[in-house]
């Protein structure tokens, strides 16, 4: 922080720094690339996106957009816009490939706005963020599912022993489990998913354009002190 800059300008630069931490390790999983955007960068995605999907009463001008790549959609990127102008505080998220905006909503599948079938990258390094990120949009997600790779992705209460913790840490090793190519160009894998406040081994089957599917699931941790399930 410069000694000139205004304290408002200051608790904006540790409002967004707190921001691009969140969002590249907690939220996203591997994706660890996020940054915000600059002044220029602000001005095309709103240019592109629909009035009717921007956040209510958010100030453009004070707006901070974090975009993270998406190495699954190359070209695309996902684009987080929060406004703490009001309360209760709103939050949007956008699939974006600098000319096309798509907002995103829980739907019955992952992606409810989904990505053109060919422009989907899915292999072994791109599966898992995919994954994170198809589950985050799903009707699931409501219920308080979500894939994790890290127990930091967990909201957990304040008085969580390092035992608990410790469980968690050695479950989740072993996973993620990429376990084969499909006949038709997929992949099959297992990770390890919170449900509420269970944690379980779920076995995936993700097809080349993108679709998912539970294929089977096991328990391995009940009644986790977690903080908030959505």
């Amino acid at each position: 922080m410069r000694e000139g800059d205004s304290i408002q300008e200051n608790i904006q630069k540790l409002y967004t720094g707190i921001l691009v931490t969140l969002y590249s390790s907690r939220i996203i999983g591997f994706m660890t690339h996020a940054t915000v955007m600059t002044t220029q960068e602000k001005e095309n995605f709103f240019a592109n996106v629909k009035d009717e999907d921007l956040i209510s009463d958010g100030k453009k001008d004070k707006a901070v957009l974090i975009k993270t790549s998406l190495e699954f959609a190359p070209g695309w990127m996902l684009v987080e816009h929060e406004n703490y102008n009001q309360y209760p505080f709103h939050t949007q998220a956008y699939l974006s490939n600098g000319t096309t905006v798509h907002v995103l909503r829980y739907g019955v599948e992952g992606l409810n706005t989904p990505l053109p079938a060919d422009e989907i990258v899915i292999n072994e390094h791109t599966i898992v963020d995919y994954l994170i990120l198809y589950y985050r949009f799903h009707k699931l997600a409501a219920e308080g599912f979500r894939p994790i790779i890290d127990p930091t992705m967990i909201q957990w209460q304040d008085d969580v022993t390092p035992g608990t913790y410790q469980t968690i840490v050695n479950h989740l090793k072993p996973y993620p489990q990429i376990e084969k190519k499909t006949a038709d160009g997929g992949f099959s894998l297992t990770m390890a998913c919170l449900f509420q406040n269970h944690l379980m081994a779920v076995a995936f089957a993700v097809a080349p354009d993108g679709g998912a599917q539970i294929k089977d699931r096991k328990s391995l941790a009940e009644d986790l002190p977690v903080k908030y399930l959505s």
